[in-house]
């Protein structure tokens, strides 16, 4: 933008600031002898000027030599390198105090967080370079290096129920260890994330001298954090209904989660979920959440989950999924299942929708999270990706089997992947965005193997698991505008491929795939019974007064 636009009036503190801005423009491209000798003024009518400016560019200042003060001559070569800055550089201001912060980034990076940093500049005779003439600038950084500081102990406000243990292993920086900067800033987002503290206070270090020290000494510190301890007890129940459709009548569908996450004060979690998509399918759900199984950063959950899918079969499923922190923001996992179906036959000449099975899955994956608050990110992304390799064995009896072209043992391979990312746009908005991909691949693939899809919680704008396919991608797309920390309004776009392969115990049956979008609004607030979730959807071919309507309730006990 040219600097003088729209200047409205001479003179005036807008033209004053343009004439800053042209300062600096100067001084940032190496001119610091630059000035404004004079300004010209020529009306050409009443109330409007010609300016002309008269300026003198002087020289051009340009690094000539780069050196450290008050640093052992072993650790010059590498602050050097740290530098961004080379000799022959014209000089800048601003370029030097980047420096300085980046080197002082480096300094809390390896336990000296108190060092300081100043620019010492001195200025030699002009010489001729192909550009003009120029004057040599010799930049001296003056460093006071610090003691090291190392982690002797931790102090936390605030804890009621919770043993202190449970907060201090989210720091990563151990007793005895020297401090760490990057370790230090994300210690309010890591206990935030236990999921069951109200508020987390930004953390301080405290050190435990009075005296003046060398760079050489090390002083004790101890982090300091506040924290304050909401209710760990969940109770999230949802309602829907389901509009008239063709003959059926409508019917409600139901959702009830409880999750204690802190029990007895030690950051487990055991989960109770409930759920009934349609009039004949139902499911349970109970999870057992280890942290820090053997004093190690390894997750261990332990999952128990049974279906009943229509009047078609009943679904058990055992599993033990481990998670281990690698670093701050990176995981891998693990999961074994067992998966049982046994087919539901209400009469002796009732067609078999699936055939009795037991499944053994093995799989493996990563996990990347950097979102800054789980509970309502404004920044960061998260991504995983799996990889799992399972045997179906068909138990059916031959006189089931002889009727169907099956085979007993069939390989299957699963690949899924989640994405979710999120930008702020404008103050207290923010733009959430979710791409999750799910693939079976095998020889035979059944009813009871498919991916179950549709409702609130991936393709809104249809019925809770409407869609059975065996390869699914969809996008989430969010508008969100901030009311608090927690809560938020939005407007949204959900839109889905998906692919359902030839039922084998059907010959009649064939393949077919389908897009299917979605739009909507919703809002997320506090209220005296919690927090209320509430959203209505307008899948394809619904007219503005027959949309899906989901209401939910967190409710803490």
């Amino acid at each position: 933008m040219p600097i003088f636009q729209q200047i409205q009036a001479f003179p005036s503190d807008e033209f004053q600031a343009a004439l800053l801005r042209l300062t600096h423009i100067y001084n940032e491209l190496g001119f610091y002898d630059f000035r404004i000798d004079s300004i010209q003024c020529s009306y050409v009518e009443k109330e409007t000027c010609y300016l002309v400016l008269y300026l003198h560019e002087g020289e051009k200042y340009c690094l000539s030599t780069i050196s450290f003060l008050g640093v052992p001559e072993s650790e010059k070569a590498t602050l050097q390198q740290q530098l961004n800055i080379r000799e022959g550089d014209v000089f800048s201001s601003t370029k030097v105090e980047d420096e300085i912060q980046e080197l002082l980034e480096v300094y809390e990076q390896n336990g000296k967080p108190f060092a300081k940093i100043y620019p010492q500049v001195e200025e030699s005779i002009h010489e001729t370079q192909a550009h003009g003439l120029f004057k040599k600038v010799h930049l001296t950084f003056v460093i006071d290096e610090g003691p090291w500081v190392e982690i002797t102990g931790y102090s936390i406000q605030g804890l009621e129920r919770t043993d202190e243990t449970v907060v201090t292993r989210e720091f990563n920086i151990a007793q005895g260890e020297n401090f760490n900067v990057e370790k230090f800033n994300s210690i309010q987002r890591n206990v935030e994330q236990l999921g069951f503290f109200e508020s987390v206070s930004q953390p301080e270090l405290i050190t435990l001298s009075e005296k003046k020290l060398a760079p050489s000494d090390t002083v004790s510190g101890i982090i300091c954090l506040s924290v304050k301890e909401g209710n760990p007890n969940v109770f999230d129940g949802i309602i829907g209904y389901q509009p008239e459709e063709d003959e059926s009548s409508g019917y409600f569908t139901g959702y009830i989660n409880i999750i204690l996450r802190n029990m007895f004060g030690s950051g487990r979690k055991l989960q109770l979920e409930w759920s009934k998509q349609s009039e004949e399918t139902q499911e349970v759900t109970m999870q057992y959440h280890e942290p820090w199984f053997l004093n190690i950063p390894l997750a261990l959950t332990f999952k128990l989950h049974q279906l009943k899918q229509d009047s078609s079969y009943s679904q058990m499923e055992l599993g033990l999924s481990a998670s281990y922190e690698i670093s701050e923001d990176l995981y891998i996992t693990g999961t074994i299942t067992r998966n049982a179906i046994t087919p539901i036959v209400e009469s002796e000449s009732q067609t078999a929708d699936v055939l009795e099975s037991q499944t053994i899955t093995a799989g493996f994956g990563i996990l990347y999270d950097t979102r800054d608050f789980v509970q309502n990110p404004t920044s960061g992304i998260k991504f995983s990706n799996e990889y799992q390799f399972g045997s179906k064995h068909i138990s059916s009896p031959d006189s089931v089997l002889e009727d169907y072209d099956v085979k007993r043992d069939i390989s299957q391979k699963q690949v899924i992947l989640d994405f979710e990312a999120y930008f702020q746009t404008f103050q207290r908005q923010v733009l959430a965005t979710a791409l999750h991909g799910k693939a079976l691949i095998a020889e035979e693939i059944e009813l009871g193997d498919l991916y179950r899809f549709g409702g609130s919680k991936d393709l809104r704008g249809y019925r809770e698991e409407q869609f059975a396919a065996s390869q699914l991608i969809y996008t989430n797309l969010e508008y969100r505008f901030l009311l608090s920390r927690t809560t938020f309004a939005f407007l949204f776009f959900d839109a889905g491929y998906y692919y359902k392969p030839k039922n084998p115990l059907d010959n009649e049956s064939e393949s077919f795939d389908a897009y299917k979008t979605a739009f909507g609004l919703g809002t997320r607030l506090n209220s005296p019974l919690g927090i209320i979730s509430v959203s209505y959807a307008l899948g394809e071919n619904t007219s503005i007064l027959n949309g899906f309507v989901h209401f939910g309730l967190i409710n803490e006990f």
